[in-house]
């Protein structure tokens, strides 16, 4: 589909009284609104090996989702992997609980295959024991939900919480800090360090690439990158398609307004993009001042934790 087209059909969507289900059904038929068990699988293995990376291991964990969407696929996988307890959250209560049900089905029936593409041991009695209680609740997400400790707060805003200080040993997103406006972003970070334990981890695998290029080739990752921001706010300025077009600089910046240190940041940047850029694709001014590489960045991972974590 084409990425006007598509602007076109989520804009109507923020109008609509049945928006939610309008958006959701164009999602299913035309979209990547789908099973796919395995489509959060990288990203899942990363999380977890950067987590063990910085001392932080999985088994035992309390850890908090930012971010929890359609289908709750990074908090099952961490839950097979062995954490005490998962809360997710969402701004928007969009959850499917059928397509949940697949996912859970399709895991019941493929252990081996999942375990090995998201870096879980499945030969450990931990994953055995915990994929043997999700094969039996498979059919029906809720008693799975509360048989495995996975909590889902929606409607809940993770930039003001209701959870108690020190209440998680990792707070992590994937995909998810994109979507949110930088001053949310920034309180959601006060938050984190507020509710993370002293030596926690705040894990986050951010997408700052033109979201519409997912799906239409015919633009590039930072197609988006030439508009203003209030022409940008016309096309994509609604709940189902706003990005808030962030470069990596600048969520850098955001953690150095609260009280966590960056530990580590990987960035990934797009060929294409790069190419674009040197060729003489001309980002609109309110992009001056961001090299190149910075602009083209269409991948990036931050591992946070709090700043007095050494005196714990």
């Amino acid at each position: 589909m084409r990425w006007k087209t598509k602007a076109l059909i989520m804009k109507l969507a923020g109008f609509l009284p049945a928006g939610v289900a309008f958006h959701s059904w164009g999602q299913r038929r035309f979209g990547n609104l789908q099973s796919k068990p395995l489509a959060r699988s990288s990203q899942l293995k990363e999380l977890i090996s950067l987590s063990e990376e910085f001392g932080q291991p999985i088994l035992g964990a309390r850890i908090l989702e930012v971010g929890s969407g359609h289908i709750p696929r990074i908090p099952i996988g961490l839950f097979l992997a062995g954490a005490e307890s998962v809360a997710t959250v969402d701004l928007n209560r969009r959850m499917q609980m059928d397509l949940v049900r697949q996912n859970l089905e399709w895991i019941a029936a493929n252990p081996t295959e999942f375990a090995e593409s998201c870096g879980i041991n499945s030969t450990s009695a931990t994953f055995r024991e915990r994929h043997a209680l999700l094969a039996e609740h498979a059919s029906n997400p809720p008693k799975f939900f509360r048989a495995s400790g996975i909590q889902y707060f929606a409607p809940t805003d993770a930039s003001k919480t209701d959870f108690p200080n020190e209440s998680f040993d990792l707070h992590c997103s994937v995909t998810t800090l994109e979507h949110i406006p930088p001053k949310i972003i920034r309180n959601l970070l006060i938050e984190a360090h507020r509710i993370l334990t002293p030596r926690g981890l705040a894990i986050h695998l951010i997408d700052p690439s033109d979201h519409f290029s997912h799906q239409d080739e015919t633009i590039s990752a930072i197609h988006f990158l030439k508009y203003s921001k209030r022409k940008w706010n016309v096309i994509a300025g609604n709940e189902f398609a706003y990005c808030n077009r962030l470069r990596a600089d600048d969520y850098v910046d955001l953690v150095g307004q609260t009280e966590l240190s960056l530990l580590s940041e990987k960035r990934t940047i797009d060929d294409r993009s790069l190419q674009e850029l040197r060729a003489g694709f001309v980002p609109h001014k309110d992009f001056n001042g961001y090299s190149k590489q910075t602009l083209a960045t269409t991948s990036y991972q931050v591992v946070l934790q709090p700043k007095d974590a050494k005196n714990k």
